[in-house]
């Protein structure tokens, strides 16, 4: 019963995490009208998401921590796919989220966190320097956050993983000739992705 509990409540989130996205892209004028069906693909891909993480910890700290993060990331890296854009509200609000979770359940240490987020945030932004801004502002940040929940080397594998899947991606779509060289591509979904790996299946990274 539990688990069907946590699907419609992932549901219900899901629903409600893109009311935020369609919310945030009328704000930046990016988007006229909702799709209806939209919400009800949300809220099933938010719904399977919580519970895969509730099979792997169930309604421990960690449990309920995952799922808060699994929609609030899902959210950031679907807006970066539609709109090449992360928004700054919602990494300062994984970063507080972060150091809530730090201050009940310190499975790091604080000057492992700020490792992580220091990393997070100097590696990249060298990158994009010497790369002439292959690695956007936003991404920079992001990173950083994901650096302080994750700490070090947490965010070294985040940053590996990330970059060997959007460049494999990137090489694909070259190839089938669906994007030029000098074309970007969301790289939010990248981090997302890796930063689940690390953070639900530490054992196999860290």
């Amino acid at each position: 019963m539990e688990i069907l509990y946590v699907f419609l409540f992932g549901l219900s989130v899901g629903y409600f995490v893109n009311t935020y996205i369609v919310c945030f892209a009328k704000n930046q004028y990016l988007l006229l009208d909702s799709n209806t069906r939209q919400y009800w693909y949300m809220g099933i891909l938010n719904a399977m998401g919580w519970l895969v993480v509730y099979n792997i910890y169930g309604f421990t700290p960690r449990g309920c921590t995952g799922l808060f993060l699994f929609s609030l990331l899902l959210s950031i890296a679907l807006i970066d796919m539609e709109h090449y854009l992360i928004p700054n509200e919602a990494v300062v609000f994984l970063l507080l989220s972060g150091i809530t979770y730090h201050i009940f359940e310190s499975d790091l240490t604080i000057l492992n966190r700020l490792l992580g987020l220091s990393v997070g945030l100097l590696v990249p932004f060298f990158i994009a320097i010497l790369s002439y801004g292959s690695i956007g502002g936003g991404d920079i940040k992001l990173l950083s956050t994901m650096g302080f929940w994750v700490g070090f080397p947490g965010i070294i594998y985040i940053l590996i993983t990330s970059s060997l899947a959007g460049g494999l991606f990137s090489l694909i779509l070259l190839v089938l000739r669906r994007k030029k060289q000098k074309d970007s591509i969301p790289f939010a979904p990248f981090l997302v992705a890796s930063f689940f790996l690390i953070y639900f299946f530490p054992g196999y990274f860290v």
